[in-house]
């Protein structure tokens, strides 16, 4: 559910930083919700990795000698 919430977040942001910028670029809502969306975007990123971070320990691979 938490991540349904950070996908809807990150949407919203986005579509509101595309409609401001769109309307007037000078506009400081629009450079407000860019960084938002940004800074969602790159901890929903390293949210991922982290959670899909997986250390094999194979004990098929050859000894470094």
């Amino acid at each position: 559910m938490m991540r349904m919430r950070i996908a809807l977040l990150t949407l919203v942001s986005m579509l509101l930083t595309i409609t401001e910028m769109t309307v007037n670029p000078m506009f400081y809502v629009g450079r407000i919700f860019l960084i938002l969306s940004l800074a969602i975007a790159v901890l929903a990123g390293f949210n991922f990795i982290r959670s899909n971070w997986q250390v094999n320990e194979d004990d098929d691979l050859p000894d470094s000698e």
